[in-house]
Order: C-alpha cells, then structure tokens, then sequence
C-alpha cells in the first residue's frame, strides 16, 4: 500500500502525455500546407509536368523568354494623295531617316516611269533624286528582300501585286512604306491602294497646292485629252486643284494654256514646302 501513490502519480502522468499528443495531431491536421520559397517555388514550377503534352523550356529558352531580344515587327505605311503633294519627297524622308537608324532599305519604282530621264531612279519634282530598283511587279522583288530591313515603293499605284506584296512583307518582318496616288484624274479610286487602307499601321493624305486658286489641293487633274486611266507624265500633263477648281473649270485645256507655259506650276514647285499640308 506504500507505492500505491507512486502508482497513480505515474498512471496520470502517462494519461496526460497521451492527451499532449492527441491534441498535437489534431491541431496538425487544420494547419495550412507548407509552402516552399520562392527559390523552391520555381524549381517545383520548372519540375512539374507540361500540359498538353510540351515539352517544359530548357534553362537557355528561359533566359530568351525572360529578356526578350524585341525582333522587328513588320508595318505598312501608306502615303497618299494628289500629284504634285510630295508623296515622293515624303517617302525618301522616312528612307534616310531608317538609313540613319541603320536599318538595310530597299527602294522599288515601276518601270513605266520614266519622267526626268530617270530609270533607275526616283526622281521627285523638287529634284530629289535615289537610286531605285525600276520592277513591273512587286513580287520580283521577294527573293532578295530578305536582306533588307525596310521597302519603299513610288507610284505603288501602278504595281497590280501591290496588296499582296505589301501584306507578305509586313507579315516578314518588313517595314514597308508606299506611296501613291490614291485616286484617278476622274477621281475614281485605284483598287489596290485603296484597299492597302485597312492593312496599314499609318495613312497620311497630302495635300498639293492648287494650280488655280493656291488654296489646299485634294485633286488630281488632267490637261491633256488623252484618257487612258495610266498615263505618266508631269506639269504638261496633270495639274492639282482644289475641289472648287475641280467642278468649275470648264475647260481645262484653255485655262492650261493660259498660264503662260506652267509658269504658275513652276512657282509651287519652286517652294516644295508650300505642297505638304
């Protein structure tokens, strides 16, 4: 009977030792998850298995994807706009202007223009003149623009591949930048610019100065009385005119004639400046 204390002070203290353990386990069971690192993080992330069946990104495509080398993305640049608004002169701008930036251009113009004597050249009516590479299609062009950054196109009016071409190029990489008439003398549109319209990043429409009134000119007028739709030609041929000018000029040919050899047409295109809006 002297050890019975003994006995029940060991008995107890075993009873609460199970209770301490039981209360552990249950408080275990409600705690949250453990969570890695974030070090360990990744490594789980990288380690896990890829969904719908890719292949996970080796250590060197990781670096690449997270400093990105920002390659070049293509973009169609349209200007437009009657004769005589400095299409020509704008698009030999933004060519030296990506020459500066060293980027490899590449200048096309139809060959049917041969104005100036020029047919390897574009030639601008303020005399500017480039090197250009004189194609009766665009597509002659894909098998070499693969080593050219940029691609300017004059008088992208006359190419019949001309949305086709501008589209395959911009989607390659290529900046392309056009220039061109977007209407007739009879203001009807030239298909193939018009509808470059909605597959541009950028369209400018320049406005020329009116051969006879000075005013703002959207126009492009004939003063001669061949009718053909393409017919190249320059201040003895064409004339830009404002919308008044347009409807009320009764007899262009006469009122042509009447302006003292051009000389009217020789004073604007004395000041180049005075045909961008």
């Amino acid at each position: 009977f002297r050890n019975i204390p003994l006995y029940i002070s060991l008995h107890v203290t075993f009873v609460f030792f199970l209770i301490i353990l039981t209360s552990r386990e249950k408080m275990s069971s409600f705690a949250p998850p453990h969570t890695p690192d974030r070090q360990q993080q990744s490594l789980v992330f990288s380690d896990s298995p890829p969904l719908n069946g890719a292949t996970n990104p080796s250590p060197q495509q990781n670096q690449f994807h997270q400093h990105p080398q920002h390659p070049q993305h293509g973009a169609i640049q349209l200007i437009i706009g009657p004769m005589f608004a400095g299409k020509s002169s704008e698009l030999l701008r933004r060519i030296r202007r990506y020459e500066i930036a060293k980027k490899a251009c590449l200048l096309i113009k139809h060959k049917i223009d041969e104005r100036y004597n020029n047919k390897e050249f574009i030639t601008t009516h303020d005399s500017q003149n480039q090197y250009a590479l004189p194609l009766e299609k665009l597509r002659d062009a894909t098998n070499i623009m693969e080593n050219y950054d940029c691609i300017g196109i004059d008088e992208g009016q006359f190419f019949p591949d001309l949305l086709e071409f501008c589209e395959y190029a911009a989607n390659q990489g290529k900046i392309v930048i056009v220039a061109a008439l977007d209407g007739t003398y009879e203001r009807k549109a030239f298909s193939q610019v018009v509808n470059l319209i909605p597959r541009a990043e950028t369209v400018r429409k320049l406005k020329a100065v009116c051969a006879i009134c000075l005013e703002n000119a959207s126009f492009t007028r004939r003063i001669t009385n061949d009718r053909k739709t393409c017919l190249v030609g320059s201040t003895e041929t064409y004339q830009a005119v404002c919308r008044h000018c347009y409807m009320n000029e009764k007899n262009p040919c006469k009122r042509s004639r009447d302006l003292s050899n051009g000389s009217l047409d020789d004073q604007i295109l004395d000041s180049p400046t005075r045909s961008l809006q």
